[in-house]
């Protein structure tokens, strides 16, 4: 009789050592399975992640079968372009197409067909005029000042931007460089957005277009050896 109840209090622990066993089996089936689920879905955020980069970091551009190629040697005083690109913060454009008509009627039958160029890379050029202790440019000066004194005032932006007495190809890589270094420590200015400007080309210097608006006012436009130049035919 003892013995039978000892056998049967070792049926007892022992079932219950098997329900603990049990349940501790199906909750670290459970465990693994949500984790491999959360893992997969992070991976597929992370591959996801660099093409939606990619795509917001492609630059736009106006695609019209009245243009034709052209080059920044087809920009001079006087012309009429169409400069679209981002905005700076303060108020500048970064190119990434100029497109040169002969009026400024030119330009609104080009309408709003834009599309991304995976093969078009961004100009790195930026400016940082809302730096401290940096004085802010007004690009309408340039209509009074003589041939020498915006050459001198070129000058004088280009060592406040660091790429004084540098060749195109080697300003065009310190400033990349220099936009990168501030792009790590959050310094470059912000962008607003595209942006369509149409003028008249005031002042034309290395990397920069002084444009007189359409309506009114001025407006710095940077451009770079990416920069695509079409003309209207």
């Amino acid at each position: 009789m003892i013995y039978a109840k000892k056998l049967k209090n070792a049926s007892i622990k022992s079932a219950r050592k098997y329900k603990v066993f049990l349940c501790f089996c199906v909750f670290v089936l459970v465990t693994g399975c949500s984790s491999k689920k959360q893992a997969d879905n992070n991976s597929l955020i992370n591959n996801n992640r660099p093409q939606e980069q990619n795509i917001a970091r492609e630059p736009m551009k106006i695609e019209s079968g009245n243009l034709i190629d052209g080059t920044i040697g087809d920009l001079t005083a006087g012309s009429k372009i169409l400069a679209v690109g981002n905005t700076n913060a303060d108020g500048s454009v970064i190119a990434f197409q100029i497109i040169k008509g002969e009026s400024f009627e030119d330009f609104r039958s080009m309408g709003g067909n834009m599309t991304r160029d995976r093969n078009m890379g961004t100009s790195t050029i930026e400016r940082t005029a809302a730096n401290a202790g940096e004085q802010r440019f007004n690009p309408e000066q340039f209509q009074d000042m003589s041939d020498e004194d915006r050459a001198k005032l070129r000058e004088g932006m280009a060592r406040d931007m660091g790429g004084a007495n540098l060749t195109e190809e080697d300003r065009a890589q310190f400033m990349e460089g220099r936009a990168n270094r501030q792009a790590a420590n959050g310094a470059i200015a912000s962008r607003a957005g595209i942006a369509r400007v149409s003028g008249e080309i005031i002042d034309l210097g290395e990397g920069m277009i002084t444009l007189k608006l359409e309506n009114s006012g001025s407006k710095l436009i940077f451009f770079s050896d990416k920069t695509i130049v079409n003309i209207i035919k």
